[in-house]
């Protein structure tokens, strides 16, 4: 694999960080007074920071720069 390649997916996934801001998911929770038990959804979210993506996004720019580059 080639760095422009490897540079062209980093860039790609940190484009997709910034869009995303975070992975979010659904558990169900149960709650149980007496005889009656109750099922509802909670949703919980994992928050990461954008300078990750900046940091991905800059760092494929500069390897597809790099791997475009002709050495004399």
């Amino acid at each position: 694999m080639s760095r422009f390649s490897i540079g062209l997916v980093l860039l790609i996934f940190g484009a997709g960080l910034l869009l995303v801001g975070g992975i979010s998911y659904t558990t169900q929770e149960r709650t149980k007074i007496g005889p009656i038990a109750i099922e509802h959804p909670e949703q919980h979210r994992i928050p990461y920071s954008p300078l990750a993506g900046v940091l991905l996004a800059v760092t494929g720019g500069a390897l597809m720069f790099t791997g475009r580059a002709k050495n004399p």
